[in-house]
């Protein structure tokens, strides 16, 4: 089996493997959220053709989206540690995801630079976002990304509807990777005993948590028997306050669950809510899907082309009017059952672990 080498504090052994992977990026359990989980299942299959070393990106989700010089002095320790690693070793690819931020462009601008300087080696970005051409508008950003894909090999999208825009900028490879699930859990079919809706996400600002906790405040006051549970790790004190003022009878928050109690309470769950402001092919749904549990998200980055193009619960982003009536249209849709074998045999037909192996190891030959 190929080694697997996970950057901490201490010092990297070498790769002795003759073929090598070098992958920077956040994986759990130091970072949990949909783009770490995915680079843990792709790390996992490329273990089996690739001895692949990894320099693990790791950050405080207290810490999301602020400057900090603990994130400087980081940031220059792992371009450090890829020229290093990239003279030391003869890597067949450096695999890393885009970041999506001015400060993470300028970030991924440096370490593909850094590898470049010190090796010939084939670069993959992949690109978990579905709207990199918003971000793209900005001067900046425009900049730094024209740089990077100059130098890099392959870029890896993550739905064929992306393949003409992102064959306007880079004139490299381009593939298709949609995302899977690290985990399948086989439940039995689903069933809808209780009214009570499931939000599972971190609790960030642009995940829409409060547009949610608005809504359902005034739902369930008309209706007593509507429940919402929210699951999820805190980013915020100043969020944790507001969102822990919406605790009520009828809407109770809660730490993050993970793991098989995480799909029990998705199989249970009379329908999962996911009101972010932007998503590429968000893990969650996919969760959801894989277990039968209807939907009612937010139309951002891929989500519809995700569900499919005739699912009916997908609404305006920040349409607080909308996510409301989309709940009571689901309340009394007759047709749960039959939007449940829907998406369950959607997951397995398009999204399943076995297909993205497949997928996988036709990029990392």
């Amino acid at each position: 089996m190929a080694q697997y080498h996970i950057f901490k504090v201490s010092v990297l052994k070498e790769s002795i493997s003759p073929k090598t992977l070098l992958f920077f990026g956040e994986l759990p359990p130091a970072s949990v959220h949909g783009i770490s989980l995915s680079n843990q299942l792709n790390i996992d299959l490329l273990r089996d053709n690739f001895d692949v070393v990894i320099i693990e990106e790791s950050s405080d989700l207290l810490k999301h989206a602020r400057m900090a010089w603990t994130k400087f002095f980081n940031l220059l320790k792992y371009v450090c540690l890829v020229g290093n690693y990239s003279i030391r070793n003869n890597f067949s690819y450096f695999y890393l995801t885009f970041s999506m931020s001015t400060i993470g462009v300028i970030k991924t601008f440096l370490l593909v630079v850094a590898f470049s300087l010190c090796s010939r080696s084939q670069i993959v970005l992949h690109m978990h976002r579905g709207d990199f051409f918003d971000f793209y508008e900005n001067r900046i950003n425009r900049l730094f990304a024209t740089i990077i894909f100059r130098l890099t090999s392959k870029i890896i999208v993550l739905s064929p509807s992306q393949l003409t825009d992102f064959g306007k900028v880079f004139t490299g490879q381009i593939e298709v990777l949609e995302n899977s699930l690290p985990q399948e859990y086989f439940l039995g079919d689903k069933t809808f005993t209780n009214k009570c809706f499931v939000f599972l996400s971190n609790y960030i600002l642009a995940k829409g948590i409060l547009d949610l906790l608005e809504v359902f405040k005034v739902m369930s006051i008309k209706d007593q028997d509507l429940k919402l549970e929210c699951y999820g790790s805190f980013s915020d004190e100043n969020l944790k306050e507001k969102i822990y003022g919406f605790q009520s009878i009828n809407i109770s928050i809660n730490d993050a669950i993970f793991g098989k109690e995480k799909f029990d309470k998705i199989h249970e769950s009379y329908c999962l809510i996911l009101p972010s402001w932007n998503e590429g092919q968000p893990l969650v749904l996919l969760e959801a899907m894989s277990q039968g549990a209807p939907v009612i998200a937010t139309d951002v980055g891929l989500v519809k082309e995700l569900l499919g193009g005739t699912y009916p619960y997908v609404y305006t982003l920040g349409n607080k009017k909308q996510l409301a009536q989309m709940i009571d249209l689901y309340l009394a849709d007759t047709n749960k059952e039959k939007i449940s074998v829907y998406l369950k045999n959607r997951y397995y037909e398009r999204f399943s672990r076995e297909k993205h192996k497949h997928e996988l190891m036709k990029i990392f030959k």
